[in-house]
Order: structure tokens, then C-alpha cells, then sequence
């Protein structure tokens, strides 16, 4: 794990809040829990605000011991379609707490709300933009750019990870013989990438074995058809894993082949080769700066990837880390200045 947390506490309460469901996915969900899970050995009170999500999800709240609120469900659509779309304020605040958004929909009309009552406001991002009124912007995208804004501090790239504290522990060693492939879509695989990469890599073959995650949210027919390939390839089918469970199978493999998510930066934090690609206009940041650093080998848009493409990209090894992410005390010591 991690070096001690800093010696601090932090006497606001913080709010945080993001929303997520079986189209958009649950990365704003997992952030929050993973920014939750730093902070709260120095928080005085901790409040979680979101609209109703899945009951694997639910466990990890409760585990966490923190309050928990449940607003209605926008019914949000596929992150593509969500730009320009805002809420309104839908939760009530004292106007003295550190206030955490994670969303989209969470605009600036949203943002300002909070503001005006005298809170602190720090906005998770990865769109990046010039438009911010929050105290504090955290985007851990590699490479991540802002322009300076007087009202707002930035805080960018790995050194910010916002991940589960699981995923900072040390690594474990790999079997060097053998060459087995992670594929994740992350929380939702709405337009069936999982089954392409399954093809893919049945396909170009030298790989000895295929563990492939998915979600109980993904669409049955997928499921389905995800079910029928195990007879086709050597594969291993695993659901709705705990941050522990999917340690284990991702510290067993060896090459990971994921979406520019969440799911990519767990993925690189426990020291696999990646290949990343993109289908949503919200994973280009993350995308570009992990290939322009050259820590993932760029798979490009998911709807055009083909097999020669495939092989191409997977003829040259990406950098892949050397030694567990420290993030954690970072992240505190910006709440705790707040």
C-alpha cells in the first residue's frame, strides 16, 4: 500500500456526487469511491449523493460506512449525447461543505449554484475547456493541459490517479511464459466491443488464454453471445468483480485490451502492456495522453479497428510500470488545503 496518510483532519463535510447507469457506464461512480476511500481516514463527515445504482455497487457503499442519498434518475443518455445537457441543483447544502462533482451534467449553471452558497467545489474532468468557477479541477489524464484560470488550481495526470487503494498496492510477479489478454469494456458495452476483441484475438492468435470482464449490466444478448464464444477460444468470463477480485485477475495477465477509461489506468496501475482505443468523444483525453506518452499502444476508434490495424499496433510493446502509483497522500493534502 501506500506511505501513511498525511496527519490532518479535515473538518468540512464533503459532498460528493456523480450519477451512473447501464448507458453511460459507472467511471464517475468508481472515481468518487475511489476519492472516498482516500480521504476518509481524515474526514469528519462524509456524504455520497446519487441516483440509484446497481446492488454490486451498493456493497462497496456499505462496506465504506459512510452516508449514502439517492436522487431520481436522469436517465441519462450515452456520454456522446450528454454534452450541453445540465441539471438543476437537486441536493441541499449548508453552504459550508467541500462539494466533489463527477458528471457532465453537472454544468456550469450547476457548479455556479454551489458556488453562490459559499462552498468549496472541486470538479473531476476529462474533457478539459477553458470554462471552470470551481476551486480545484482534478484530471488525472497523462499530459492533461489548462490555461491558467485565477479562480481555479489544477491538479493533472497520474500523480492524481483517482483509484481504488487496491490498485496502488505492490505488484505481483507474472508468470514470464505465458501471455494472457485482460479485455474490459468497463461498466457498459453498448455497441458489442467485447465480442470484437474476443474476435480479434482469436483472429491473431498467441495468446494462451482470455480473461474478459464484463458487467451483469451489459445487454443479455451480449452476454449470450459472449457465453457461446467460450467454445471457440481459450476463455475465462468473470462479472461484476470487487476492486480485490479484480486485482487477482488482472495481476494474472499480462496484456490488457481496454477502453480509455477507468478501466486503463487500473489496468496500467498493476503493471500490464495496454492497448487502448476509444468510442466516446470522452475518452480522447485520456487516450491521447496515455499514447503520446507512450504508457498504451493506440488501438484508435473502436468502430473503425480492424484486424490488420490489430496486428499492426500489437507488433510493438508500450511502457508499462515499474513501481505501484502513489496518489493518495496528494489528493488529501488538496482537500485538506481547502
Amino acid at each position: 500500500m501506500q506511505g501513511s496518510t498525511l496527519e490532518c483532519t479535515i473538518d468540512r463535510t464533503i459532498v460528493f456526487r456523480a450519477d451512473g447507469n447501464s448507458k453511460i457506464g459507472f467511471g464517475h461512480i468508481y472515481r468518487m469511491l475511489a476519492l472516498i476511500e482516500m480521504v476518509k481516514p481524515v474526514a469528519q463527515k462524509i456524504v455520497f449523493i446519487s441516483s440509484p445504482i446497481p446492488e454490486s455497487i451498493m456493497r462497496h457503499i456499505l462496506n465504506l460506512k459512510i452516508q449514502h442519498e439517492i436522487v431520481p434518475d436522469y436517465d441519462l443518455a450515452v456520454p456522446d449525447m450528454q454534452f450541453g445537457i445540465e441539471i438543476k441543483l437537486d441536493m441541499k447544502l449548508n453552504g459550508d461543505e467541500i462539494v466533489v462533482l463527477d458528471g457532465y451534467h453537472f454544468g456550469l449553471n450547476y457548479q455556479q449554484s454551489i458556488k453562490q452558497l459559499g462552498n468549496k467545489l472541486v470538479y473531476i474532468d476529462d474533457l478539459g475547456g477553458d470554462q471552470f468557477v470551481a476551486d480545484v479541477v482534478i484530471n488525472h489524464a497523462p499530459a492533461a493541459r489548462y490555461a491558467d484560470n485565477s479562480l481555479t488550481q489544477f491538479y493533472t495526470g497520474l500523480e492524481y490517479a483517482m483509484l481504488r487503494k487496491p490498485f496502488l498496492s505492490p505488484f505481483k510477479m507474472k508468470v514470464q511464459d505465458k501471455k494472457i489478454a485482460f479485455v474490459c469494456m468497463g461498466g457498459t458495452d453498448y455497441f458489442e466491443y467485447s465480442l470484437l476483441f474476443l474476435e480479434l484475438l482469436n483472429l491473431h492468435g498467441g495468446f494462451d488464454s482470455i480473461n474478459l470482464v464484463y458487467s451483469s449490466k451489459y445487454p443479455e444478448e451480449l452476454i449470450k453471445k459472449l457465453n457461446n464464444y467460450k467454445s471457440e477460444t481459450p476463455l475465462n468470463l468473470y462479472f461484476d468483480l470487487s476492486a480485490e477480485e479484480l486485482i487477482s485477475l488482472a495481476d494474472e495477465s499480462t496484456h490488457a485490451f481496454v477502453s480509455a477509461s477507468t478501466v486503463l489506468l487500473e489496468c496500467y496501475a498493476r503493471s500490464l502492456y495496454c492497448y487502448a482505443g476509444y468510442y466516446t468523444k470522452n475518452q480522447r483525453m485520456i487516450y491521447n495522453g496515455f499514447i503520446n506518452s507512450n504508457l498504451a499502444r493506440g488501438l484508435g476508434d473502436f468502430s473503425a479497428l480492424d484486424l490488420s490495424t490489430f496486428k499492426r499496433v500489437l507488433s510493438n510493446l508500450p511502457d508499462k510500470l515499474s513501481e505501484p502509483l502513489n496518489s493518495a497522500n496528494r489528493i488529501v493534502r488538496i482537500f485538506s488545503q481547502l
